[in-house]
């Protein structure tokens, strides 16, 4: 079913015939994630108010700061949290929103160079008025860590489109990687229409931030190539990575010295709206889950890295 290029037949194979968990999510109804366990989420986030209550910042050069950045708390941010957007938004620059920051790993010392990874799902159209996709960014721990702190849950996001164009969204990004320590080869991104993300990190002098292309999760080799390229191609495999991301939101990890599934974990309301709508045909825009599959994919390759 795989082979036969069309993504609903292996759609119905996988629905009628399941073999992982996340298999079993997958219907008629374009279902591919654990809705029941997104909605309780959903509404666990909604009581109280608890998913606006994250430091939503601006972050500004600052030589004088530890790698190079401060941030305040942005005062007027209007973070999405509704799906589909309201065109009723005075704006749609979005909000760099924070939900571990960096000083919570230090605690034992220095933090390791490879603490953190960064997947980034770029947007083409800079016209602002022009509508069409919006830039979505996540931040995560490394699960190799998850036995010290809370590695593989999500530290940050940052959703929206910049009124500078795409240089100016990248530059945020640029001020997000610094703030958690320029991990080195820690942000990956579709390759498919992400030139500009390369052309920007050549520019500023920082392309050791861009992770290399995957070699070892696709087979390519177990060695680098020798000519670098960077990015994640997204093609065929597509409907193969919204099944990891869908078995992951299940998977158990450790948060907070507790093992809870991810899902329990997740504080960005905007994505847990997209992953219950989510259709793979539908003509909607679905940006946060299109940076959120790239996630498990990543944690698969530095599993092999770490081998």
């Amino acid at each position: 079913a795989g082979e036969s290029g069309d993504p609903e037949a292996l759609r119905y194979t996988k629905m009628n015939y399941p073999i992982v968990p996340s298999d079993m999510w997958i219907s008629s109804r374009g279902h591919h994630f654990p809705v029941m366990e997104l909605m309780d989420r959903e509404k666990a986030l909604i009581k109280n108010g608890k998913y606006k209550d994250y430091d939503k910042v601006i972050f500004s050069w600052d030589s004088t700061k530890q790698n190079g950045v401060r941030w305040e708390i942005d005062m007027l941010a209007e973070p999405f949290y509704e799906f589909p957007y309201s065109s009723s938004m005075s704006k749609i620059d979005g909000a760099i929103t924070i939900y571990q920051h960096p000083d919570i790993f230090s605690t034992a010392g220095e933090i390791p160079h490879d603490m953190f990874f960064f997947v980034l799902d770029p947007y083409v159209q800079d016209n602002v008025e022009a509508g069409g996709s919006l830039g979505a960014f996540y931040g995560f721990g490394n699960p190799k860590y998850s036995g010290i702190f809370n590695g593989g849950s999500m530290i940050c996001s940052y959703i929206g489109k910049h009124p500078n164009g795409r240089d100016g969204f990248y530059e945020n990004v640029e001020k997000i990687l610094a703030y958690y320590g320029n991990n080195p080869r820690s942000l990956w991104y579709e390759s498919n229409q992400g030139e500009s993300v390369r052309g920007y990190f050549i520019r500023r002098n920082k392309v050791q931030l861009l992770a290399l292309t995957p070699t070892r999760e696709r087979g390519n080799s177990i060695y680098e190539k020798k000519t670098l390229s960077y990015g994640i191609p997204v093609y065929g495999d597509k409907l193969e990575m919204i099944g990891d991301a869908s078995d992951y939101l299940l998977q158990q990890i450790m948060y907070n010295q507790k093992e809870v599934r991810f899902v329990e974990t997740l504080q960005d309301i905007f994505l847990i709206r997209q992953l219950i709508a989510f259709e793979l045909k539908k003509s909607k825009n679905f940006d946060a889950v299109s940076a959120f599959i790239l996630a498990p994919f990543v944690m698969k390759e530095l599993r092999h890295v770490q081998l």
